[in-house]
Formats: C-alpha cells, structure tokens, sequence
C-alpha cells in the first residue's frame, strides 16, 4: 500500500507540473506570436519573440517527458481498478504523447527557417513566411488531433475513478462529462464552426474537465494513506 500512495502522490507532483507549463506553452507563447490570417505579421512576431519561442519549444519537450512519467504511473494506479481499461486509458495517453510530439517536431522545423534563410534563397519572403505559417497551422490541427485521443482518455480516466473506491465519485462524474466539451473542440476545428452556441456548450463542459482533472491530481498529491481494504475488491 505505500507503494500506491507514493505512484499517487507522484503523479499529482508531475501533473502540478504540467498545469503550470502547459498554459504558458500552449496559450501565451501563441498568442505572443500568431497573428490569424496574417503570415507576415506572425513571422515579424516570430523575429522579435525567438527566444520566447525557443523557449516554448524546451518546455514542450518538458512537458513531453512528464507525460510519459504521467501515463506511467496511471496505469499502476488504475489497474488495481480495471486492468484492460486502464491498458485503454494509458494508449489513449500514449496516443496524445505521440502527437505531442509531432508538435514538437513541427515547432522545432520552423528553427532553420528563420535562423538561416539563406539557405532557402530560392524562396521570396512571402513564400517563406507562407511557410512558416502553414506550419503553424499544421500544429494547430494537431492540436484538434491531440483532443480526439483526450475525448477517449479522460472518459475512461473517469469511469475508473467512478469505479474505484479510493477516489471521490464525482471527480470520476466530471471527468466524463468534461470529456464532451474536447471532443466538440475538436469538431469544431474540423468543421471550422463558429456558432456562439456551440462553442459556449463546448466552453462549459471543458469546465467540468477541469473541475475533474485538477481536483484528481490534488486530492493524488494530499490524500491520507489509502486504506488496504477498500481496494480489496478492485483487483481483476
């Protein structure tokens, strides 16, 4: 049993870690730099915050890593619950580390790009930086990508803690309704929807994601010892 609630405390330190990352990385650094529709200006934004993007690009490697540590430890949790959905909620987690990193890949092309543009001479400036933002792009439906593993990981993710006897109820509850709100992200991406409606309802269950995401992780950093008996029942 200490060995259970040291994997849960462990992983609450690791995903504490990638909540705090992943806004700067995924929301500031973008916003600092893309300026939609505009190719030109978002390669002048690219020009004066290289640094901030290159260091965006360590920190996704960063945030990467821990998600490996992350799916890891899940699945030694989970599977005192239930063995094959928690093989389930790891591949799904495995799937979103893959497009990660991609991501990663696609960030990191844009480097030479900017660093020595001599080396694409033939181009004219407009065509680079109509490559460069092509790859923006690109790593933006990732993203969507990335939401279509997430709608299946934090589904299951909640049906477990729903199932399990040591976590609270209705962080399970909310994260399976929470679930909802990626996969209309997604399709909205993919449809390139703009109703107000739709993306309010979307908005709203991405809330109840997050009210069933960071609760978990709190409670895995402090919660008491996890009593022997109430996983007695749980092994398959």
């Amino acid at each position: 049993m200490e060995k259970l609630n040291q994997q849960t405390k462990m992983v609450g330190v690791l995903y504490l870690l990638v909540v705090l990352l992943a806004p700067f990385v995924m929301m500031y650094i973008p916003s600092q730099i893309i300026v939609d529709g505009n190719a030109s200006e978002t390669v002048k934004n690219l020009m004066d915050n290289e640094l901030l993007f290159r260091i965006g690009i360590v920190l996704k490697a960063v945030v990467l890593m821990t998600e490996i540590m992350i799916v890891t430890l899940l699945y030694a949790i989970f599977k005192r619950v239930d063995k094959t959905l928690s093989i389930a909620v790891a591949l799904s987690r495995f799937g979103m580390i893959m497009i990660m990193g991609v991501n990663l890949l696609v960030s990191a092309s844009i480097l030479p790009l900017i660093t020595n543009p001599a080396s694409f001479a033939p181009l004219t400036n407009g065509q680079l930086d109509s490559i460069i933002y092509l790859m923006f792009n690109i790593h933006e439906y990732g993203e969507y990508v990335w939401g279509v593993f997430n709608v299946v990981h934090i589904a299951l993710l909640g049906y477990l803690v729903v199932k399990s006897k040591f976590i609270p109820n209705l962080i399970g509850k909310a994260l399976m309704i929470g679930s909802l709100g990626y996969l209309l992200e997604s399709i909205k991406g993919f449809l390139n929807i703009d109703n107000s409606f739709f993306v309010g309802i979307a908005s709203i269950l991405l809330v109840f994601s997050m009210l069933g995401e960071i609760p978990l992780f709190i409670w895995f950093i402090a919660n008491k010892k996890i009593k022997k008996e109430n996983l007695e029942n749980e092994r398959v």
